[in-house]
């Protein structure tokens, strides 16, 4: 069964993606492993929304992705392939933190991907 989920990362362990779970906290750890999307995949849409020129990986690739000039980046797969990881670039998180501190940036990821029936 398909589920959408959205990720919002606005500085180091100061927001809880569910304020319900604080387990659910995104860190900048989390982030950069992407540990924190492990149990949501696969994933066969991905939006994110951040600063132009934010760096992610897909399903263990070794060169990034970079948001362009929108801040905005979309894949919608079909179901014609799904993605089975997805981290950000240390580099990107710390300049997302750092804009935080003068509310300029956050990291918005939304998902759908595929659930246990509930």
């Amino acid at each position: 069964m398909k589920k959408a989920y959205q990720y919002r990362y606005m500085n180091n362990d100061k927001w809880p993606n569910d304020i319900n779970d604080p387990s659910k906290t995104i860190s900048y750890e989390k982030i950069v492993t992407g540990s924190i999307f492990a149990d949501k995949t696969p994933i066969y849409q991905l939006g994110i929304q951040s600063l132009p020129g934010t760096k992610f990986y897909l399903n263990g690739g070794v060169d990034p992705i970079i948001i362009g000039s929108t801040g905005i980046y979309e894949l919608d797969l079909h179901d014609k392939a799904t993605i089975s990881s997805l981290r950000f670039a240390a580099d990107s998180v710390k300049t997302i933190q750092n804009g935080f501190d003068n509310n300029t940036s956050f990291l918005i990821v939304d998902i759908i991907y595929e659930g246990e029936e509930e």
